[in-house]
């Protein structure tokens, strides 16, 4: 099994085991039926999944099927576990985490940080993808630049970001 494979496969069962103590997490303790989250998925033979509709992470198709990064290494982690339907469904972002508390979703799939305010709300898997820093500049880097410093230095630079 390549290793990428069972992060992904850790990580969601770490999702669905909690993130602190199974009586405060939102979402993979003990379920009002008792038993966990994942006895129910597998009982259930289906994952509701909610992702975020960002390419090629995560999307929604022209035929409607929900792809990307992210849903597919679900798919195929929720399929070694016995699990073979996942009904994707595509949202905002920051409606993410509260459509889970609500039960709209079973699981959520994004590229979002870990953070305290985020644990306090639902339960994290492990980390599946790691982003480092990166700049892209125009070809042959005329304005030189290599670092935040030097974007600092020139108040000619203009910088862009992703919002969110």
């Amino acid at each position: 099994m390549k290793k990428w494979f069972f992060i992904a496969v850790v990580g969601l069962l770490v999702m669905l085991a909690a993130c602190g103590n199974s009586s405060e997490s939102t979402g993979g303790g003990d379920s009002k039926a008792g038993g966990s989250t994942l006895d129910r998925l597998k009982k259930e033979g289906k994952v509701k999944l909610g992702v975020a509709n960002e390419k090629p992470y995560g999307y929604k198709t022209s035929d409607g099927e929900v792809t990307g990064v992210a849903p597919e290494i679900t798919k195929a982690v929720f399929k070694e576990m016995g699990i073979d339907t996942v009904e994707g469904e595509v949202t905002e972002f920051g409606s993410l985490i509260p459509a889970l508390q609500a039960g709209r979703f079973d699981v959520v799939t994004a590229g979002m940080d870990i953070r305290p305010e985020r644990c306090a709300e639902a339960a994290f898997g492990d980390v599946e993808i790691r982003y480092g820093e990166g700049m892209a500049v125009q070809k042959g880097n005329p304005k030189n630049l290599h670092s935040y410093e030097d974007i600092a230095k020139n108040p000619d630079v203009k910088v862009s970001i992703m919002a969110g």
